[in-house]
């Protein structure tokens, strides 16, 4: 999800013309719940009838949804994706490893550590072999997070981690 941008939380359709006992709420000239008549109810909670007769049946059993918690991938192409990963994350100890996918082992990166304010801490290059699955440490376990920034210097790529660290 990204600030400012709508996000569908959910939807529902109903059939074409005139449904009984279907009213949407028209928040601008609806009477609100402590208006006479109301009796403590409004249009915009909930979906019943004036003896209270619930006409909006919830199914609150989570959704299956696709999501995969701390992982960045390259733009769609022909080739195989890239993934970098940081793990554990949140970490305790301030130390973690990363996870590339994709990459060719002899590619030479560079990480970039910004704190908080976005600052650069600290500057690791290497070569992908020797990073994966290498423990790597963060500039000060004193600051609730870093950013991580994988760059590949010869395709002007960045890949960004937020390192959480938990005490």
């Amino acid at each position: 999800m990204t600030a400012g941008e709508e996000f569908l939380l959910f939807d529902f359709a109903l059939p074409a013309g005139y449904v009984e006992n279907v009213r949407l709420s028209d928040n601008a000239s609806d009477p609100g719940s402590a208006q006479p008549g109301m009796k403590g109810g409004d249009f915009r909670s909930y979906m019943s009838d004036e003896k209270g007769a619930d006409y909006l049946v919830v199914k609150s059993a989570p959704a299956l949804l696709s999501v995969t918690q701390g992982v960045l991938t390259a733009p769609l192409t022909d080739e195989q994706p890239l993934q970098v990963v940081a793990y554990p994350n949140p970490t305790t100890s301030g130390t973690f490893r990363l996870f590339l996918k994709g990459f060719d082992s002899s590619e030479t990166v560079t990480l970039h550590f910004h704190s908080i304010m976005g600052i650069e801490q600290r500057r690791l290059t290497d070569k992908v072999g020797n990073l994966t699955g290498r423990a790597i440490s963060v500039p000060d376990l004193n600051a609730p997070y870093w950013l991580v920034v994988l760059e590949r210097t010869l395709t002007n790529e960045r890949f960004s981690q937020k390192i959480w660290i938990r005490n």
